[in-house]
């Protein structure tokens, strides 16, 4: 009776749905389990009070007692309830919300106290869908709001997969906070951790009883992280997929999905679009990549795309922002696994007898190079033991193996701040297995995945080549020529000779000082290189930027691992005027085979000023750093020696890729690879 008075004479669906067919009953034994849920949640209800004479209403939110029969007791979360004058109002009904539906009930109120109000509960209340998707609430987030000069703070309280409401302090003026349809930079944290970033647009503001609320839904379906188009890692098909598990950072709450699909750079899930809990820009702090019970890798992510499909669920793209590093490398290795089938990244502990054998069957070594390794054998097999045995931070390497031999390889070091030489490539002649080019393009697409989870660690490969060498030129030489921008890939030729040690630190004639390099002088550098070639040749050697800042870390992290690797930076000048910068690079004999990390470097500012003489004397006092009598020497540019004929013995060509442009390396070294396209050369 009182019930269907009730619904019946109550217009105001804000707070009490009227009656209709989309309405589902819910029996009373189906309500006490949701009510014992809510409890054991620690979750609250919401009490609705009407003013008896007047069009007026009151909400409470309470905390639901255990609930064992149709008698419902319920705690007041402050001292509100008890505070206010309810004479005047009637009990009308409750609700609780999943999120998604509300279940109204009406409820025959018993007593109510100072302490709480004991309901009697019908054996039919109703279940009403109330959103297209569900609301979370959540407690311990913090949330910065900027809107042109203006900042302000809050507590985010609930979200869904569209948008998030924020609670802010009540405040007298609210004419300055943003109105509906402005933008604001939304900023959400955990004990002080970003689990948010992006643009929002203000949807709805309200001011309640217990503050200000702004509800925000994120502007963009893509993340910012993603400012660029990248190109696309290798997303093999394998079985089964892992579960990507996290515990959700708005809320806590564990969640668990299926990964659709995989990559060394990210992953893509799944979720039904009416309970969707991923928005773009969120970030996840913890997330537990699990391929079986007991094989799992945790990282750091970032959703960085949210599409809804027609079937009614959500693919939402998250970006690996942060990963152990032997992790990601034993992540890629496994994923790489199913595309290139004979090739092995840094998987297994090389036998190195085989590879000892392999560069000598490939004519890696020739006679000219193993007359420099002949007299330091044990040397350079302790150094590759360490190189390819413990896996170190600084090194990585593809072998490509077949029916138990190997066939190709190819392998880089991390020698600057974001720059990783690629050197050692070598591969058996074949027109069946193509080594030479697979265990490139393998390297290629680690470098492309490595590069996006730690740019800080990787932004540059290159390489030194000889011109000669036809299948270096054809690719390295080639994909520099062919991408034809050299702020993306650029290509500078140094002449390369032995110089003796041994000449004194006074050898320079009158007038002439090898001195720490000033402020200045390296950006008179820049300015001379920007002004002959405008590639990527300095920044790719830390010669910008505060480099000795990045050498102090790399020489340390080197010494860690149990590896040599030095460097001292000089100005070569007369009465104040730099003529050129040389660079000092001690490291370990054989890290590169042709000590191009080994040797000194000269970067000619003033070629038409500066004589031979005095460059190659400035050099051999500069080779006392080496314990060895015999030190490589590299001239930039090489028509400084041409011009000022410096006899040197070999030319080598530097190329060097940004990889924010990695996809146009790999588009080259695929049309290499099929035999339908014709090889540029």
């Amino acid at each position: 009776m009182k019930k269907e008075r009730r619904v019946a004479g109550t217009p105001e669906a804000a707070h009490v749905p009227v009656l209709h067919e989309a309405m589902k009953p819910v029996s009373r034994k189906r309500l006490i389990n949701t009510l014992n849920r809510v409890n054991f949640r620690d979750g609250d209800i919401v009490l609705n009070f009407k003013h008896r004479t007047e069009v007026a209403r009151l909400t409470f939110s309470v905390k639901p007692q255990p609930c064992l029969d149709e008698t419902l007791e319920c705690r007041w979360i402050d001292q509100a309830g008890p505070a206010m004058d309810l004479g005047s109002y009637e009990f009308e009904n409750f609700f609780l919300s999943d999120g998604l539906r509300k279940i109204i009930v009406e409820a025959d109120l018993l007593d109510q106290d100072v302490e709480g109000i004991r309901l009697a509960l019908p054996d039919v209340s109703h279940n009403v869908s109330t959103r297209r998707v569900e609301r979370h609430r959540c407690r311990g987030v913090n949330a910065r709001m900027t809107f042109g000069a203006d900042a302000i703070s809050g507590q985010l309280v609930s979200f869904s997969a569209l948008s998030f409401s924020v609670k802010l302090p009540s405040r007298d003026d609210s004419s300055s906070l943003p109105a509906p349809g402005d933008q604001a930079d939304v900023f959400l944290s955990r004990d002080g951790h970003a689990i948010f970033t992006g643009v929002c647009e203000v949807v709805r503001r309200a001011i309640k009883r217990r503050g200000l609320y702004i509800a925000f839904r994120p502007l963009r379906s893509t993340a910012p992280r993603d400012k660029q188009r990248r190109h696309r890692s290798v997303r093999p098909h394998i079985s089964p997929l892992p579960n990507i598990i996290f515990p959700h950072p708005f809320t806590g709450r564990r969640v668990n999905l299926k990964a659709r699909d995989i990559s060394g750079a990210g992953f893509s899930v799944e979720e039904h679009a009416n309970r969707a809990v991923l928005l773009a820009g969120m970030i996840i702090p913890e997330v537990q990549i699990e391929f079986l019970n007991g094989f799992a890798i945790n990282c750091r992510a970032q959703v960085v795309y949210s599409d809804a499909k027609d079937d009614g669920s959500v693919k939402s793209g998250l970006a690996i922002v942060d990963m152990d590093v032997l992790d990601h490398t034993r992540l890629s290795s496994f994923l790489h696994q199913v595309v290139y089938k004979n090739s092995y990244a840094c998987t297994t502990e090389t036998d190195l007898d085989e590879l000892w054998e392999f560069f000598f069957e490939s004519g890696f070594i020739y006679p000219e190079k193993y007359a420099i390794i002949k007299n330091r054998k044990e040397h350079f097999k302790r150094l590759y033991r360490n190189l390819y045995g413990s896996n170190p931070h600084i090194a990585r390497h593809v072998i490509y193996r077949d029916k138990g031999l190997i066939l190709g390889h190819v392998s880089m070091f991390r020698y600057y701040q974001r720059t990783w030489l690629l050197h050692h490539h070598a591969a058996i002649s074949s027109s069946r297995h193509k080594a030479g080019l697979v265990v490139m393009e393998h390297i290629m697409q680690y470098v492309n995945e490595f590069h996006r989870v730690f740019p800080e660690l990787m932004q540059y490969i290159c390489c030194y080549y000889q011109p000669e060498n036809r299948f270096a030129n054809r690719v390295f030489g080639a994909a520099a020529r062919t991408i034809d921008d050299r702020r993306k890939c650029s290509l500078d030729a140094f002449a390369y000779f032995h110089l003796q040690a041994g000449a004194p630190p006074d050898a320079l004639p009158g007038g002439w000082a090898l001195e720490k390099p000033q402020e200045g002088d390296l950006t008179r550098l820049q300015r001379r290189y920007a002004q002959h070639s405008g590639g990527l040749m300095l920044e790719c050697l830390d010669l910008v930027n505060r480099p000795l800042k990045h050498e102090k870390r790399m020489s340390s992290e080197y010494r860690r691992l149990g590896f040599t690797r030095e460097r001292r930076l000089y100005s070569l000048k007369k009465g104040g005027v730099l003529y050129a910068v040389m660079a000092v690079n001690v490291s370990d004999v054989g890290l590169n085979m042709s000590d191009l990390t080994n040797c000194v470097q000269a970067f000619v500012i003033e070629p038409g000023q500066l004589p031979a003489e005095t460059l190659l004397q400035a050099l051999a006092v500069l080779a006392r750093h080496y314990e060895h009598s015999s030190v490589p020497a590299l001239i930039y540019p090489k028509e400084y020696a041409d011009i000022q004929s410096i006899p040197y013995s070999k030319t080598y060509m530097m190329t060097v890729l940004d990889l924010d442009h990695v996809g146009a390396g790999l588009a080259f070294v695929d049309d290499l690879k099929t035999p339908s396209k014709k090889a540029r050369s």
